[in-house]
């Protein structure tokens, strides 16, 4: 798949092509990791209040 996807990028305007998939690959990361953070955050603070409730 990869390498019929370069073989595109090859013609022209394969750059706008690549440059668009990078684009969604980084928003794809960073959505992830906002999630991923946000669960973090989420776990401690219940965890904290769970703490608390028992104290």
């Amino acid at each position: 798949m990869f390498f019929l996807l370069s073989n595109e990028m090859s013609g022209k305007g394969g750059e706008r092509v690549y440059f668009k998939i990078n684009s969604l690959y980084w928003i794809f990361i960073a959505l992830v990791l906002l999630i991923i953070r946000y669960a973090i955050v989420y776990n401690m603070t219940m965890r904290y209040h769970h703490i608390s409730k028992d104290v």
